[in-house]
């Protein structure tokens, strides 16, 4: 692969995975600063041994083990001092962030499906609201509608949206 092709893609992978190892780091780690050197040597880690990544396998996962080695790390240096998390309670929170990952992606492409199901106006109006934060008597301004007509909409498409996700998924959407 070439250089920049490489650096972009070890990028773009860090920068959606970044978020949850950083909440993984601050959830264990109490001091802010330790949290942030923590996770800019795991950044650093990521681009070092990104040649003994297997593509097969999430990104996430592999870059929360290398977080889970580097708070343990620090764990070690700070062996003396009282509120720490045992090894078995780091190794669940790390499982615990992957499955919260997968999740959102579930519900990020549900979300995107049922959207696609509105159509014309509805859509319409659904994007200037949730998109564009426009106001509902501005809505109605540029669309020549009644106040009362656009929230009646809106809360028709809200409706059709909770319907067709708590279809694709389940009771578990919520969770």
């Amino acid at each position: 692969m070439e250089h920049s092709s490489h650096t972009q893609h070890i990028s773009a992978l860090w920068t959606r995975a970044q978020p949850a190892v950083a909440s993984y780091i601050n959830a264990l780690v109490p001091d802010f600063h330790a949290a942030e050197d923590i996770l800019q040597a795991v950044a650093v880690l990521v681009v070092k041994k990104f040649d003994k990544y297997d593509p097969s396998l999430p990104f996430l996962g592999w870059a929360l083990g290398i977080a889970r080695y580097e708070v343990m790390h620090y764990r070690r240096s700070k062996a003396r001092e009282k509120l720490m998390f045992s090894g078995e309670i780091i190794e669940l929170l790390s499982d615990s962030f992957e499955d919260q990952e997968q999740h959102s992606k579930d519900i990020r492409r549900a979300v995107a499906q049922c959207l696609e199901r509105l159509s014309g106006r509805s859509r319409e109006l659904f994007q200037m609201r949730y998109s564009q934060e426009i106001s509902v008597n501005d809505m109605a301004d540029r669309m020549e509608m009644k106040p009362n007509a656009v929230s009646v909409t809106l809360l028709k498409c809200r409706q059709a949206l909770r319907k067709c996700l708590s279809t694709k998924l389940g009771d578990g959407l919520w969770r």
